[in-house]
């Protein structure tokens, strides 16, 4: 696997991971030069191919977290992908209903466990 696809794939891991939502901008920037100086900003309302441009980045990816999903784009002068992940509480949803997941989340941690012996 190309070094390129392989760093793709650790942005999105970190950026799906993280929980401090609030301290972080919904659309990040990390653009790397040609001497491998790094640079993050926050990407909001930019296309990656722009930054890619504007700041004389040689590789470029773009993370953006919404609503249970993260997704990230990536773009170098030769190569391109696009990765999503979406969180363990959107599968659910998606998997068994928005009714059922609403239903199990307010039971709480109790909905899988085994009843005790009396």
């Amino acid at each position: 696997m190309s070094r390129f696809l392989t760093d793709a794939e650790e942005i999105l891991k970190v950026a799906a991971g993280r929980t401090d939502r609030d301290a972080m901008p919904d659309e990040m920037a990390i653009l790397v030069d040609d001497n491998g100086t790094i640079r993050m900003l926050d990407a909001s309302g930019w296309e990656i191919e722009s930054l890619r441009a504007n700041f004389g980045a040689s590789t470029a990816y773009k993370v953006v977290a919404r609503e249970g999903l993260t997704r990230l784009e990536g773009r170098s002068s030769t190569q391109r992908c696009v990765l999503e992940v979406a969180s363990p509480q959107n599968i659910a949803r998606t998997l068994l209903g928005p009714s059922w997941y609403s239903t199990a989340s307010s039971l709480g941690p109790h909905l899988l466990q085994s009843p005790q012996p009396a």
